[in-house]
């Protein structure tokens, strides 16, 4: 991981997480819920949130000195009393 809860002073929104996947910088939403009764953490990031996402992320790309593979990534954390669900 690179960066943690990164904001563009230039654009809305913010990128949980930023961090390198085998050569590819990732831009990683995530998305917790205490139940899957209301709307799922998936549906979460719709069209307009991931457009928004990739605004920010061009922003941080911006500042990187080289050209890179980028790849936009969702997670889930489904948080119950037996512990914490994960999934990506």
């Amino acid at each position: 991981m690179v960066a943690r809860n990164y904001r563009s002073a230039r654009r809305r929104g913010e990128i949980d997480l930023i961090g390198w996947d085998r050569g590819i910088l990732c831009f990683i939403e995530v998305k917790t819920r205490t139940s899957r009764r209301v709307k799922p953490a998936e549906a979460a990031a719709d069209y307009d949130k991931q457009r928004e996402l990739w605004f920010v992320a061009r922003e941080y790309l911006r500042h990187l000195a080289t050209g890179c593979a980028v790849s936009l990534r969702r997670g889930q954390c489904l948080l119950r009393k037996s512990g914490l669900s994960t999934r990506h």
